[in-house]
């Protein structure tokens, strides 16, 4: 694989199903090389229930250490019920709040207008469909990238977006294409409609608290 890519005597490329063990290092079509450091979890203990379950009953987090947080998901969403009960006045304060008024509106009416600009120029969106296919083509791993391929990475991440952990809905080239990232699976990952328009060409990618703006 061409390009330069900074990486540690004993480093290995991550594989189809494996949980990434720690240390990174990147590749600059935007694929991650992971380097031996500790093995793979398949369990872990949880810190506030102290229950040890499978590392599928934790939420993932790409800032935690071994990927997922140390909260099962079970106590998470008891904290969370729990928050929003003892802050319910404060929540609906929130809501009613000029400036979330504003924003609830404000999306509906960018949504309108993008809607019509598509119509009104429907040209320039054929453009740049044309101009985004070919540049996916055009790059590296165009012609080795299947269906399945992408199920997998789907697969590896539980169907979540990489960045919020919601449910995805489209597939997103973490170093975009336009910066010179590949279309191989180790640049793909699932991620949801807003996060992905958020993200949009970002590269590098900043710190997820970039993307998530906490209440």
């Amino acid at each position: 694989m061409d390009g330069n890519v900074t990486k540690p005597h004993s480093s290995k490329e991550h594989t189809f199903g494996e949980v990434p063990p720690t240390g990174v290092a990147f590749h600059d079509t935007g694929c991650v090389f992971f380097f031996s450091g500790e093995p793979a979890m398949k369990s872990k203990t949880c810190f506030k229930c102290l229950s040890t379950l499978p590392i599928s009953d934790f939420y993932k987090h790409p800032e935690m250490r071994d990927g997922h947080l140390g909260k099962c998901k079970s106590c998470s969403k008891q904290d969370v019920a729990a928050n929003y009960n003892a802050k319910h006045d404060q929540y609906m304060a929130y809501e009613r709040s000029p400036q979330r008024v504003w924003r609830r509106r404000a999306r509906v009416k960018t949504s309108d207008t993008g809607e019509r600009w598509r119509h009104a120029n429907m040209e320039k969106k054929r453009n740049y469909t044309r101009k985004r296919r070919a540049a996916k083509k055009m790059a590296a791993g165009a012609n080795y990238t299947t269906k399945e391929h992408i199920k997998l990475r789907w697969e590896m991440y539980g169907n979540s977006c990489w960045i919020c952990g919601k449910p995805a809905t489209v597939t997103d080239h973490v170093k975009p294409i336009s910066k010179g990232g590949a279309h191989l699976p180790c640049n793909l990952r699932p991620i949801c409609q807003p996060c992905n328009t958020r993200k949009a060409a970002m590269w590098p990618v900043p710190s997820i608290d970039h993307f998530i703006n906490p209440f």
